[in-house]
This record gives structure tokens, C-alpha cells and sequence, in this order.
């Protein structure tokens, strides 16, 4: 069994902050990097930290990203390409942006998400 614990803090510095805390614990890690200003991947990749699932949720599935599918899997490859040990990403993005995520990540280090934000309470 995996213990995550999701984040979803609204600055760099405070996730830092967050993975830090982590750092050193069994847990992995959920961070939500669709709310962060300024968003910088970097200083969130570097270790000492915690396994993590990098998550960025879209605004029609409940989150706080506003831009593109395009700019969503950009950020979702920079964190591959930085790291991160897992990516989140939505059935929404389309079987374009999908089958790209999974060529450059492959079947084991993907979350695949569904959120259907109307009929689920």
C-alpha cells in the first residue's frame, strides 16, 4: 500500500515548503501545480523530496488551470523530464495529447484521470 498525501499549494515557496516536510517519510506525494504562482518546476523537482505524482487539473475538471491542453502537456513532460516520479493526467486532454504523454512517460509512471464534476457529489 502507497500512502498519498495530496497538496495543493497556492505559491512555489509554499510547496517547497510542503515537499520538504515530506522529505525523509514513506509517503508519496500529490502536487497540484495548477494553482501555483509563480509556477517554477524546478525548485518542486529538486531533492531532497518525497515520490511524486505531479498533477495539473483543468478548470472544466476542477481545478484552477486555465490554458490549453497543449500548455497542460507541456508542463506535465517538463516534470517527467525533471523527475518527477509519476504524472496525473486527464482523459479530457484528448488522444493526441494522450498518446504523446504515454510514449515520453509509458503505461506505469501515468495516472489516467476522469472527473466528471457534474453528476459526482
Amino acid at each position: 500500500m502507497i500512502i498519498v498525501t495530496s497538496l495543493a499549494p497556492r505559491s512555489t515557496r509554499d510547496a517547497v515548503r510542503c515537499l520538504n516536510g515530506l522529505s525523509g517519510t514513506k509517503r508519496h506525494a500529490e502536487l497540484r501545480i495548477d494553482g501555483l504562482t509563480p509556477l517554477r518546476l524546478g525548485p518542486l523537482l529538486a531533492r531532497p523530496r518525497p515520490p511524486l505524482i505531479v498533477t495539473c487539473r483543468s478548470r472544466r475538471e476542477g481545478g484552477m488551470f486555465a490554458g490549453s491542453p497543449v500548455r497542460s502537456e507541456k508542463l506535465l513532460m517538463e516534470a517527467l523530464a525533471g523527475g518527477a516520479e509519476y504524472i496525473d493526467v486527464e482523459y479530457s486532454l484528448g488522444p493526441v495529447v494522450l498518446r504523446r504523454l504515454f510514449a515520453a512517460a509509458g503505461r506505469e509512471r501515468i495516472v489516467l484521470s476522469y472527473h466528471d464534476t457534474r453528476r459526482t457529489p
